[in-house]
């Protein structure tokens, strides 16, 4: 057995649950691995939807700063709402900020952002595939597309909107590698990242597993992982050790 799964064995030894497991495997070797990357205190999360995930950071994780980026306006509206809500109630103990933002790798490029009705998790810049709709075929595009401006990540790091990740999340269907090519500053302080990624082409134009994990080699992380994924799914990226990140 790997240190890994040793690892990861230890961590969810009485931590079994719906939140957790409805994660993902990524989120668990993230967990695990608290450990060897040190304290994760700021996470930036682009794609946000509503902040599935949000317990799990600060309960299992232990941030004390999530940035929740999300590119639809209708969807940051409710996502604010309920942050602001839990925040009120105590529900939420660390510091959860709600950025409204389409990310790509250009400032101020008009781009269409495709609903669907699934309530707007498959929500992406790039349409739909044949293959997407044979495997989805319940979920439908809507006629709710918004017209957008983009922002970068690195434009948002500099205004001092969002904070110096330990942690980037890269949930946005397809747009992973612009988010990267937009983001070199703010990469280079991040110990981890966890992307979705999938070797099937389901949005035309959309980023291509291969391309991605070129690009984040390039940059210092590598797939802890040796099994490459297959259909759609969470990878976890830790950083190399000497690499740039702090």
């Amino acid at each position: 057995m790997s240190r890994l799964s040793k690892a990861i064995r230890r961590f969810l030894t009485g931590r079994r649950g719906p939140v957790l497991e409805s994660l993902g495997p990524a989120f668990t070797e993230l967990a695990a691995m608290r450990g060897q990357l040190g304290d994760i205190d700021t996470i930036v999360h682009v794609g946000a939807h509503i902040a599935q995930e949000r317990k799990f950071y600060e309960d299992a994780i232990g941030a004390r700063r999530v940035d929740w980026i999300e590119g639809s306006g209708r969807l940051h509206a409710r996502l604010k709402r309920l942050l602001d809500q839990e925040t009120r109630t105590g529900f939420l103990k660390s510091e959860h900020n709600a950025i409204q933002a389409l990310i790509s790798d250009t400032i101020g490029q008009t781009v269409e952002l495709h609903w669907f009705d699934d309530g707007g998790g498959a929500n992406s810049i790039f349409p739909p595939t044949d293959e997407f709709r044979r495997e989805w075929p319940s979920i439908r595009p809507t006629d709710d597309n918004e017209q957008l401006e983009t922002r970068t990540l690195d434009s948002l790091l500099d205004a001092g909107q969002i904070g110096r990740p330990d942690l980037l999340v890269l949930d946005i269907q397809g747009a992973e590698l612009p988010a990267l090519r937009g983001g070199t500053t703010l990469l280079s302080y991040a110990k981890a990242v966890i992307a979705e990624v999938s070797q099937r082409d389901f949005y035309c134009g959309g980023t291509r597993f291969e391309d991605l994990e070129a690009h984040l080699r390039h940059e210092g992380l590598e797939r802890i992982r040796d099994e490459q994924p297959q259909d759609m799914e969470d990878v976890l990226y830790v950083r190399r050790h000497g690499s740039s990140g702090s």
